[in-house]
């Protein structure tokens, strides 16, 4: 094949260079044409009628009649494009009025080259300077003129994947974020997005000033699959993940109290129409809880029984599915919530933590109303409970008044919102500032299942009225999370189970004989007709069987298998007065469980000395994985070759802890530790920090000078 001559590049590079160029000055060029073509108008109109003196009557009248008109036009544009148009119209019309009564001499062409080209400058210095978002119309393109919020401005403009997030300057005293938030519906129609795409955000510190947020598509439509639980191992402290959002960021719960004190137990309502895929998001928060430590879950449903949470019967310390169960389940628990908070006070604690002695108590009751309905006993529940360490989540169809006490609603800090029939049904649920700013899951009823909004203490309030998803999650998936982190989950704590006296020893418990899939499969049924938005398959793998046994929260054994018989009366003497002054209402002569009522006591002061340890048999030790683990600087390249290959996809900005699930996977690490990978490649400046939470931003520049250096 010949190559092409220098002179035809360096021609082909020429043409390109004018075309650019052309294409860069005709937005410019429409003042100036006009002003060109004004010369022969202007002629024209002269030799027709420049010798009548009805001329100048005519013209001059037409002359107020159009500057009059482009007044009254631009009457919704701001005043400083209303002045430019009606200068502008008086100066072209009063010269064109001129030169048609006296002709083209010497004075009417120095006021066409001198007037004509500075009015046509002026208007492309205008364009220029329309998008700087300092002065003007502040880069709207007139948008907020034309939905009738005229004088409101663009401060500052970030634009991400699939979505726009602009800060906005109102005129103090005359517009509000209420009236912002009021015409949402129309900025969404004319920016041509959905109509739940706009969302107005108030500032907290400035009253003059809001965040609109603008979506153009629904990216949740295409679903995503469940990725496996995201802290197996670790205590309710951290965050449960339940979905994502709309970007693609992990949504989360906030269950237990911050130990620093930053944020307190906050109960949960789930809600949601039938249809609205609530039940799906259920038992995604129900698979997170099934692989945290100290975490005990008692759970009703007495409507649906084994149909909705059934599946989760392992997970259940106690399982109430008939009325009886859940009355006696319900009334022992102001008792729990004594012991519990005299035992943490004991220890000079305001709320549950890690490593308190307790277990993190969770009460699930689904299918609300049936239990909770006119119920005093629950009202008393959730406003007692949260520095107990216990935490209720009720699940049903609509929190209105003649479901749920109103005094137990304005209890539950944390919402979880499914779709719903009407804006009402939302405000049952979410807080009315939510609303304004653009929730509305009202939009969805039951058309898209999954999409919620979570409300609640730890979320960023930037989130609230941001949409997310949660995965499919059939009910044999949810067996298979359970079964494979059985190892990881801890008997109930002696001192809730003592203070839970009768009820709990004759509880019905929640294991049952496993019916999930073999481990290593994965069950996901086909999508129900009608619904191929939930069409993405579970694609979480089962890890491989673990043996260890669970470990219990106090687990000294009893003083006979100790060998030594005077340790419980010890025990007794070591206790504080007023604590020993309690014991007879536990029974202890009467107990028909004597090693629970030892762990009790040994759980009420752990100073005293340790029993000795039973040795156990060499031969039942855990088998050991024969897979051997990568080391740090084999995992860390791991890492680095999948962030160099997320770097040169095109468009590609950020990353995020999820970019990486099948890499963390692979070399048998956490989340936990991809945190900390991220902090070190920040050390080197190949990523940096964005506003999103999670979010980290690729340092192109020193990405392509680190491998250009390494001959990559």
């Amino acid at each position: 094949m010949s190559r092409k001559s220098p002179a035809a590049a360096v021609e082909r590079h020429g043409r390109g260079i004018v075309e650019r160029g052309i294409s860069a000055a005709a937005p410019y060029s429409p003042p100036w044409i006009l002003g060109i073509g004004a010369l022969p108008v202007a002629n024209l109109l002269h030799e027709r009628f420049g010798a009548s003196p009805w001329t100048s009557v005519g013209m001059t009248l037409a002359d107020v009649v159009l500057t009059g008109v482009t007044w009254e036009s631009a009457s919704k544009r701001s005043l400083k494009t209303r002045m430019h148009s009606t200068l502008s119209t008086a100066m072209g019309t009063g010269w064109l009025t001129a030169a048609a009564i006296t002709g083209m001499t010497h004075p009417e062409m120095n006021l066409w080259m001198l007037g004509g080209g500075a009015l046509a400058a002026s208007w492309n210095i205008r364009r220029a300077t329309r998008n700087t978002g300092s002065e003007g119309e502040g880069g709207d393109g007139g948008l907020f003129e034309k939905v009738k919020l005229a004088g409101v401005k663009l401060r500052h403009t970030k634009v991400e994947a699939n979505k726009v997030t602009a800060q906005l300057q109102l005129p103090g005293g005359e517009i509000t974020a209420e009236d912002v938030q009021r015409a949402k519906g129309r900025l969404a129609g004319a920016l041509s997005v959905p109509a739940n795409g706009v969302r107005i955000t108030e500032n907290p510190d400035h009253a003059d000033q809001v965040e609109m947020t603008v979506v153009p598509e629904d990216t949740l439509k295409r679903g995503h699959s469940y990725q496996g639980p995201s802290a197996p191992g670790t205590t309710m402290v951290e965050p449960l993940v339940i979905g994502v959002y709309e970007d693609t960021i992990e949504a989360m719960i906030y269950a237990a109290a911050d130990p620093r004190g930053d944020r307190n137990l906050a109960h949960l309502i789930i809600m949601g129409m039938a249809g609205s895929g609530k039940s799906e998001g259920g038992r995604s928060l129900l698979a997170e809880i099934s692989t945290r430590r100290e975490t005990a879950v008692w759970a009703i449903d007495v409507v649906k029984r084994e149909q909705a949470i059934g599946c989760a019967r392992k997970l259940f310390d106690w399982f109430a599915t008939s009325r009886s169960q859940a009355e006696a389940m319900l009334e022992c628990l102001p008792e729990v919530i004594s012991a519990r908070t005299d035992f943490l006070a004991s220890r000079g604690l305001d709320n549950w933590v890690p490593g308190c002695g307790l277990s993190f108590l969770v009460i699930w009751i689904e299918e609300a109303p049936s239990v909770i309905r006119d119920s005093d006993a629950f009202t008393d529940l959730v406003a007692t409970a949260r520095s107990a360490g216990v935490w209720v989540v009720a699940s049903l169809q609509r929190a209105s008044h003649t479901n749920m006490p109103t005094d137990a609603r304005s209890n539950m800090g944390n919402s979880l919102c499914f779709g719903v029939r009407d804006l009402t049904d939302a405000g049952f649920a979410l807080p009315e500032e939510v609303l304004e700013a653009g929730a509305d899951p009202s939009k969805w009823k039951a058309l898209r299942p999954g999409y919620a909004y979570a409300v609640g203490p730890g979320i960023p309030e930037a989130r609230f009225a941001t949409p997310l998803r949660t995965p499919r999650f059939p009910a044999e998936l949810l067996t298979q999370v359970i079964d494979a982190y059985e190892h990881l989950r801890d008997e109930l704590d002696p001192v809730t189970a003592m203070a839970a006296g009768e009820a709990y020893r004759n509880r019905t418990r929640g294991a049952a004989p496993s019916t999930s899939a073999p481990a290593g499969t994965t069950a996901a049924p086909a999508p129900e007709q009608g619904q191929a938005q939930d069409a993405a398959p579970a694609s979480w793998t089962p890890p491989a069987p673990v043996a260890t046994q669970a470990v219990t929260m106090t687990p000294p054994p009893a003083a006979a298998e100790s060998g030594e018989p005077d340790l419980l009366a010890a025990m007794l003497a070591a206790m504080p007065p007023d604590v020993r002054a309690q014991l007879p209402q536990l029974e202890l002569p009467k107990s028909p469980e004597p090693d629970l009522f030892r762990r009790a006591l040994a759980a009420l002061d752990q100073e005293l000395p340790a029993l000795e340890p039973v040795e156990e048999d060499e031969e039942e030790d855990e088998p050991e994985d024969e897979r051997p683990k990568p080391s740090r600087q084999e995992a860390l390249d791991a890492v680095i070759r999948h962030l160099v290959e997320l770097a040169r996809e095109d468009g590609r900005e950020t990353v995020a802890a999820t970019d990486f699930v099948d890499v963390l996977e692979e070399i048998d690490h956490t989340r936990q530790w991809m945190v900390g990978t991220f902090k070190h490649l920040m050390k080197v400046r190949l990523l940096e920090r964005t506003d999103v939470a999670g979010q980290y931003r690729i340092l192109r520049q020193n990405f392509e000078r680190e491998l250009a250096g390494a001959g990559v």
